[in-house]
């Protein structure tokens, strides 16, 4: 095992973490934390943000970080400069929103939800106003409430302050959707603090949670309707 540490004074509270092939991005306090090469011990880079990095995100050379300010910001791995570009114009709409979660979809949207549980695409090459989706979770102050997309990219899996797991789809937004599966029925014994949403053979599409010291896997089928 090869531990990479980060010898900075100024690197403490981590809230979360994005694995890209090596590259490994941390949110921290104030800051996302950018190893460029983690099985490499490579060059650390600090990425500020003026503000607790509660979600990151990776695509190609592009770096997503979302903050408790409920600020977006773009930073391109391939430069050493650690400014970042705001991505979102309306600061009013945003301001103290804490941003919980970042997901690329579609190759090209950022799929974002905040602390009082609205979820939002972003075009993600492109300064530009949010659109928000017909998507209200449950959530009011807790920044770990995990999201999942199904590998199909049609469906979000949110996981509520309420202990609750939700689903809905991407597509028409909306009531969340129905389902027979256990997990959508009743709430866990501890807060959900991780969901993946893959495909396993035969098995069609299963839904891993982890909740406590639990860790649970709910078959949801071979395809899923709307």
């Amino acid at each position: 095992i090869r531990v990479t540490r980060v010898n900075n004074q100024s690197v403490r509270d981590v809230w979360t973490a994005d694995l890209l092939g090596t590259r490994l991005v941390l949110g921290t306090n104030n800051q996302a934390v950018l190893i460029n090469d983690a099985a490499e011990r490579a060059t650390v880079s600090l990425l500020k943000t003026g503000s607790d990095v509660f979600a990151v995100a990776q695509d190609n050379n592009m770096i997503y970080a979302g903050s408790r300010a409920g600020v977006v910001q773009r930073f391109d791995a391939r430069i050493s400069s650690t400014k970042g570009d705001r991505i979102l114009n309306d600061l009013d709409t945003t301001r103290n929103n804490s941003v919980t979660n970042l997901k690329i979809i579609y190759d090209w949207q950022l799929l974002m939800s905040n602390i009082d549980g609205s979820v939002s695409f972003i075009k993600a090459y492109v300064v530009i106003n949010l659109t928000e989706l017909d998507i209200s979770n449950i959530n009011t102050y807790t920044t770990k409430t995990p999201i999942a997309v199904d590998p199909r990219e049609d469906f979000l899996f949110a996981a509520g302050q309420d202990c609750c797991v939700r689903i809905w789809s991407l597509r028409s937004g909306g009531s969340p959707l129905v389902s027979p599966v256990s997990v959508f029925q009743q709430p866990f014994e501890d807060p959900v603090r991780a969901l993946q949403v893959v495909e396993e053979g035969k098995d069609g599409m299963v839904l891993w949670a982890a909740s406590g010291t639990a860790l649970y896997k709910y078959n949801l089928g071979q395809t899923m309707e709307y």
